[in-house]
């Protein structure tokens, strides 16, 4: 799982356990072999730490599990280990340093990285922080108003700006492990006094307690009802005391966020998230032996607030979309919901002017369906009624060319009803969005009895372009997500039935983690 190659005086340690490299205890366990192999060998000057394909992208979180995260050499022994190591390690980062790999990086004596790696803890989003060191070792190297910023946040940055703040001593177009072997030749001997993270001072120290204040402040704004963000703050404060206090501090924040019902739930969701692209039906087809048909062009039935929204997902991913009304006057301010939309996105410089138009130019419209005899995929997007439904469908499946798909997004209703209404029922899927459709990760792919294999993978493959969490659910009353809601809006009509305003319910909604509370939620639907 470890390579180690000598070349002129350096040993190379690489990493190749793939898909991403994780650290799991036969990784740690290699890496510490190579570590003391070259640390004895008196040839070897200097030591080389990378990735066969990309740089180490964190902790193999299945190991939590397991307790085997905890087992000699941990992540805390590595680091510690190549940070006290009396030869000059360096890192060759390309690709992805995260988490566990982004504290071993930094417990390096130097950094050289090609120029579209990424670095970042994003250990706050599975309910964890970096416990290897990371809230200690990283506000001595970027100062403590950079690590509160990243730390808490989890946000990823690119090698430009670790340069900028000092992570990284070198950035290159060319091979990080060949300009990193260069390196290390140049530098062997040199003492390594000022390069052992843990001994420097923490830049920022005097501010301490108003960039503190700002980071709870933000953190409690940007990842509400969260609790990891907070112990990160605290973990990262204990940078300010010696060493060996602030990893003690560490230790215990890390303890209560690990024993937290919190983190066991933010993991499941992860691995969930994860399983989900991974479908299978009982007629034995997956993801493994079936392929879906790309999405080229597509049609959105009813320009209203989810119509809109839906156009604006395949918009964003760059789907030629033609928004189809039987009215006029509704096409029009569905067009102009759309440029509104775009518009605030422009001055917030989330796009530019130019990239704006660019969008836009893909946005055809329509009044009526005659014009649909050439698209790939049609989403019909009107409001709950089943005759209409119907109607709609029956008349897609005469003008539409046989292989085009007609999805629903639906919330509750039969998809086999829906579906027999056309002479093509292994074509027709239900397509939950979710409101704002456009900002919304989560969509219900929705099979009938007669969805084909083909059209179920070709949706999962539709949601995943347009940046969705595509999950494929079975057709029964409210599918998964609104039956699982049924009890949450039911408890909410009952708090305003008992006096409550409904602004108060969806402020304690929104505080305790939740996008939205449950009567903005009905505003947008």
């Amino acid at each position: 799982m470890v390579d180690y190659i000598t070349r002129d005086g350096v040993a190379l340690l690489q990493v190749n356990n793939p898909p991403v490299n994780a650290l799991s205890h036969n990784v740690r366990a290699e890496i510490k072999n190579g570590l003391d192999e070259a640390g004895q060998d008196k040839q070897i000057k200097a030591i080389v730490i990378s990735g066969k394909r990309s740089f180490i992208a964190g902790a193999d979180i299945t190991e939590f599990k397991s307790g085997s995260y905890s087992e000699w050499p941990t992540i805390i022994d590595l680091c510690d280990l190549i940070e006290s190591s009396g030869k000059p390690v360096v890192a060759a980062i390309k690709g992805f340093a995260l988490g566990g790999g982004h504290e071993i990086a930094i417990s390096c004596h130097y950094r050289i990285a090609h120029e579209k790696s990424k670095f970042g803890f994003p250990e706050v989003d599975i309910g964890i922080l970096p416990a290897a060191g990371g809230t200690q070792r990283f506000p001595r190297l970027v100062g403590l108003e950079a690590a509160l910023d990243l730390i808490p946040s989890g946000r990823h940055i690119g090698a430009a700006q670790a340069f900028k703040l000092g992570i990284v001593d070198k950035v290159v177009r060319g091979d990080a492990v060949e300009e990193a072997v260069k390196f290390a030749k140049s530098i062997a001997g040199e003492p390594l006094v000022d390069r052992r993270t843990s001994q420097r001072p923490v830049m920022g120290a005097e501010n301490a307690v108003s960039l503190r204040d700002a980071a709870v402040k933000l953190a409690m704004k940007k990842k509400k009802g969260m609790i990891a963000p907070i112990h990160c703050i605290k973990a990262v404060m204990g940078s300010l005391l010696p060493f060996e206090q602030g990893m003690e501090i560490e230790a215990s924040e890390g303890f209560m966020l690990f024993t937290s019902g919190q983190m066991g739930a933010l993991q499941y969701a992860f691995f969930a998230q994860r399983a989900a692209p991974k479908w299978s039906l009982p007629c034995g087809a997956s993801f493994k032996t079936v392929k879906g048909r790309p999405i080229r062009n597509a049609a959105v039935i009813g320009a209203g607030t989810m119509g809109t929204g839906i156009a604006m997902a395949m918009l964003n991913a760059g789907i030629p979309v033609t928004l189809v009304e039987q009215d006029r006057k509704f096409l029009d301010k569905g067009v102009s919901l759309l440029k509104l939309l775009y518009a605030g996105s422009v001055s917030l410089r989330k796009i530019t002017q130019d990239q704006c138009d660019a969008i836009l130019s893909k946005l055809n419209t329509a009044v009526g369906y005659k014009s649909l005899t050439n698209v790939d995929l049609v989403i019909e997007a009107v409001y709950e009624n089943m005759a209409l439904k119907k109607q709609i469908f029956a008349e897609l499946d005469r003008i539409c060319p046989p292989e085009t798909f007609l999805w629903t997004n639906t919330s509750a209703l039969d998809i086999d009803e829906i579906a027999s209404a056309t002479r093509r029922p292994d074509k027709v899927l239900g397509t939950h969005f979710f409101v704002p459709a456009y900002h919304m990760k989560l969509l219900e792919n929705v099979r009938g009895k007669l969805t084909s294999a083909e059209t179920v993978a070709s949706a999962q493959m539709f949601g995943t372009r347009i940046g969705k969490i595509p999950v494929v659910v079975g057709n029964c009353h409210g599918f998964v997500g609104n039956r699982m809601l049924h009890k949450y809006a039911h408890e909410s009509d009952f708090l305003i039935e008992e006096g409550c305003w409904p602004e108060d319910v969806d402020m304690v909604a929104e505080n305790f983690g939740l996008p939205l509370g449950p009567f903005k939620v009905r505003d947008l639907s």
